[in-house]
């Protein structure tokens, strides 16, 4: 199961990489284009970019081993 998290982890990098390129691309053409479609859609990358962000930061927390850093429980005996 280890191996899948890596995997999936960098496929959410990837992904995050990319909207960030493309809401940053839609932001400047947003200063042209004052469509509601266009608003909807950069609302919608934004969100899904947050998510993945969220969801990127949740799955390195997990891969930390504290007690393998000398912060976990032991420290504490």
């Amino acid at each position: 199961m280890k191996q899948q998290e890596p995997a999936s982890l960098e496929k959410l990098k990837q992904r995050h990489g990319y909207l960030n390129k493309k809401v940053a691309k839609m932001e400047r053409e947003r200063e042209r284009t004052r469509d509601v479609a266009h608003k909807e859609m950069l609302k919608a990358m934004k969100k899904e970019k947050l998510m993945l962000k969220d969801e990127i930061h949740r799955l390195e927390q997990i891969e930390f081993n504290y007690d393998e850093h000398q912060g976990g429980v032991e420290s504490f005996r």
